[in-house]
């Protein structure tokens, strides 16, 4: 494990699938000091332009820079001016995260990478297919990711019963001083925070209206993150589970080809009303 270390500029990104705990932890690091650093007008340019979602459910969907992107490495410069500790956890980071490393790398910073985990039936408002492929592969695929970099990762229930105990892992994890550079006072601003966070009801899979494939693949993913949050877990059984949930991607693609290909036709070809338009109108959950 990395001990913390007091790097003259330091970048933690708090990632995951939407809804996951981001802004918890984030807020957590702002009450112990950091500077959060609010990125969601880079980053909605820097999505519209690579074409992804914040929650993409393409296994390719993945930005991968050949060179550092001028308009972030500037927004960190930016941001730096303010302080030398920025935690940013705006939506998009995930699939962001190649433009995070190479922005990193230009304005000589420390990155660190927190990956949120919550139960899809609580993460995922809608409780569609397509919420909870966007779940899966932004949590599988930041993972891969991230393999190489200073990570913790992080189950949302797991913060909210004892803050400071997983704070305390994450230093040693990401080599980022929270708790051990705070003051009192930071502490206990942190720890009223918590409070107003505290989790309802139990997360519950049947509001998940799921096909049963997918509801298994993320039933075992979801198992898979929490061992990995308690330092267990067997990466190649995650390989596998990234590799099953492409695979039947791709299937799902070349199913639906045919129907992709209708949606795009002028609505009149099929009528009004009718099977084509309820088909559309599934394609687009």
């Amino acid at each position: 494990m990395a001990a913390p270390v007091a790097a003259p500029r330091s970048v933690l990104l708090v990632t995951g699938p939407g809804n996951s705990g981001e802004d918890l932890l984030a807020g957590l690091a702002e009450r112990l000091g950091w500077l959060a650093a609010d990125a969601s007008r880079v980053h909605d340019v820097l999505l519209e332009e690579s074409g992804l979602d914040p929650d993409d459910a393409r296994p390719q969907a993945w930005a991968t820079p050949a060179e550092p992107e001028p308009r972030l490495v500037a927004w960190l410069e930016e941001q730096f001016a303010a302080g030398d500790r920025l935690v940013v956890a705006s939506s998009g980071t995930a699939v962001l995260l190649g433009h995070y490393l190479s922005a990193a790398n230009r304005v000589d910073a420390r990155l660190a990478v927190v990956i949120m985990v919550r139960h899809p039936a609580d993460a995922v408002a809608s409780g569609t297919v397509r919420g909870v492929a966007g779940w899966l592969n932004v949590l599988l695929g930041t993972e891969r990711a991230t393999r190489t970099l200073p990570r913790a990762i992080v189950q949302r229930e797991d913060l909210l019963e004892d803050w400071q105990e997983i704070l305390t892992a994450v230093e040693k994890d990401c080599g980022v001083p929270l708790l051990s550079a705070a003051t009192l006072a930071q502490v206990a601003d942190a720890g009223g925070a918590v409070q107003l966070g505290q989790p309802a009801a139990a997360p519950d899979w049947s509001t998940l209206h799921l096909p049963a494939w997918l509801r298994d693949l993320a039933a075992r993913t979801y198992a898979t993150f929490g061992s990995l949050a308690d330092g267990l877990g067997d990466l190649d059984f995650v390989d596998s589970l990234r590799q099953e949930y492409a695979e039947t991607y791709v299937a799902a693609e070349a199913m639906a080809a045919p129907s992709t290909r209708w949606a795009r036709m002028e609505p009149a070809a099929a009528g009004p009303s009718g099977w084509f338009e309820r088909i559309k109108r599934r394609l687009q959950r």
